[in-house]
């Protein structure tokens, strides 16, 4: 009879971790491997089995789940989070519940550590039975040249796209900066940084003004841009006529928080669309909530309001006390009678989607507030 257990990878193991999650993935050139795309997480020394919970069967990788640490700031609060990848299961021990183990296994793990929240790219109906919700206010805009003709007038700058080399330490260096000079952005280690770029094929560029000035950056995939950031926002236009000088169509990604970007490519996209990002569950929606509600706070200034909630979430139950009053967001536990009851994915949809049942029928305040910006760059994405 064969012997299965669960554990965390070792280091020792990085080739039969590979082996498996390439495999299982399909992808036979080295150059279409988790290591091509994914740099950031993928080398020996970044120890990436450590990093993941392994099913074994009389000593063999059969499965893995990919269980990555990344610290998201938002304002002056710090989320622990985790992202999920590579959920992976060799096919002739597919449907004997290893997957379901190890995600639960990385669930409690999280709820364990004090983890906020997890994220995940994949289907609904497949990663909802493990509290898993679509969730994340994200803009999507398209620009084209045309788009550009018909509403500022054309194609005309003297600001030029620079691509980003690995050795271009001023530009990394700036990058770097400018990123931790927003109100929200995750921790990322400068010396990945240029690796953290490049996840997903995507690379970075410098955006130059007519004096050879930074003025922002952009990180992209053809006219795919999931990072668009300037110094000053009298700058974006220009840098969107810069990048469509070297791409032919821009679809940007982008979050609420930047609303004042929002607000000018508004005007000048062929598409707006207003959607979630990737899915995501809440382990502890006290802090997570705070803290994008007062993210949310320092943009939209939300009016005054309170109310309370008992939430059944995945990790426990939370009763919770809501407050904006003269301008300052709280959010904390109660013993006072709640005014709505929410199961977890009730609650993923009332507090961070774009639309919610409960919400719309709940109390007055949750109807201005929410949803809250939850948000991950692609950078960030495993």
């Amino acid at each position: 009879m064969s012997e299965t257990y669960f554990a965390r990878g070792t280091y020792e193991q990085y080739d039969e971790y590979m082996e498996l999650i390439n495999t299982v993935f399909g992808f036979k050139d080295p150059e279409d491997q988790f290591p091509a795309f994914l740099p950031k997480l993928y080398r020996p020394d970044l120890e990436p089995a450590v990093n993941s919970f392994i099913a074994f069967e009389d000593g063999k990788m059969i499965a893995a789940v990919g269980h990555f640490p990344v610290d998201h700031v938002v304002g002056d609060e710090v989320i622990k989070s985790i992202g999920i990848g590579n959920v992976a299961c060799r096919e002739e021990v597919r449907g004997q519940g290893h997957m379901s183990r190890l995600l639960k296994l990385s669930l409690q793990d999280m709820i364990e550590n004090g983890v906020g929240f997890a994220w995940l790219g994949g289907d609904k109906m497949r990663y909802g039975h493990f509290s898993y919700e679509p969730a994340a206010l994200t803009h999507y805009m398209v620009i084209n040249k045309r788009s550009l003709s018909h509403t500022i007038g054309g194609m005309d700058t003297n600001y030029t796209a620079v691509e980003v080399q690995p050795t271009d330490n001023e530009y990394l260096d700036f990058i770097h900066e400018l990123f931790y000079a927003q109100p929200y952005h995750t921790i990322r280690d400068r010396a990945e940084l240029y690796n953290i770029l490049c996840s997903w094929n995507y690379r970075p560029f410098i955006i130059k003004d007519s004096d050879g000035n930074l003025v922002g950056y952009v990180d992209k995939n053809g006219g795919n841009i999931s990072e668009l950031i300037f110094t000053d926002t009298s700058h974006v236009l220009d840098g969107v006529r810069a990048l469509l000088a070297i791409c032919d169509r821009l679809s940007i990604r982008m979050p609420e928080h930047h609303h004042e970007y929002i607000a000018i490519l508004e005007k000048v996209s062929a598409e707006l669309v207003l959607s979630t990002g990737e899915m995501f569950t809440v382990l502890d929606f006290e802090s997570v909530v705070r803290a994008y509600l007062k993210l949310k706070n320092t943009y939209a200034k939300l009016g005054d309001g309170k109310f309370t909630a008992l939430i059944h979430g995945y990790a426990r139950d939370e009763q919770l006390a809501f407050e904006v009053k003269d301008g300052v967001v709280s959010v904390s536990k109660t013993d006072a009678a709640p005014d709505i009851e929410l199961d977890h994915y009730e609650a993923m949809r009332f507090f961070f989607t774009t639309f919610s049942a409960k919400r719309i029928t709940g109390p007055a305040p949750a109807r201005d507030w929410f949803p809250a910006p939850l948000f991950t760059y692609g950078a960030d994405n495993v």
